[in-house]
C-alpha cells in the first residue's frame, strides 16, 4: 500500500515538476560545466527524477564518491533519444512485467 501511494505521488509530481534552489545546489555542487549542459538538455521530469535519485544517495549515509552522484544526476541522459510521455512512464512503472514488450513496441 505504501508503495502504491508513493507511485501515485510520483505520478502527480511528474505532471508539473519544479527545480528549486536546493535542487540546483546539488547540480552545481556535483556537475562540471560540460555535465551541466547535458543535464539541462534533459526534460524537466528527468532532471527532477535524477536530482531525487542523487538526493536519496546523499541521504543514505553511505560513503560515496563524486562520480556516483554525477552518475545519478545523469543516469537518464539517454531518454533524449527516445523520450517517454507521462503515460508511457506510468505504464512502465505500473506494469513491470510488460516492460520488455512495451520497449519492443516503442522501437517499431
Amino acid at each position: 500500500m505504501k508503495k502504491t501511494i508513493s507511485r501515485i505521488k510520483r505520478f502527480f509530481n511528474s505532471l508539473s515538476p519544479k527545480i528549486n534552489k536546493s535542487d540546483l545546489e546539488i547540480v552545481n555542487t556535483f556537475l562540471e560545466k560540460n555535465h551541466k549542459k547535458a543535464f539541462f538538455s534533459m526534460s524537466l521530469v528527468d532532471q527532477k527524477h535524477c536530482i531525487n535519485v542523487a538526493r536519496t544517495l546523499l541521504n543514505s549515509n553511505k560513503k560515496l564518491n563524486i562520480n556516483t552522484i554525477r552518475l545519478a544526476l545523469l543516469h537518464d541522459i539517454g531518454k533524449q533519444i527516445k523520450p517517454f510521455s507521462v503515460i508511457e512512464r506510468t505504464f512502465v512503472v505500473l506494469l513491470p512485467m510488460n516492460n520488455i514488450k512495451l520497449n519492443k513496441l516503442s522501437n517499431k
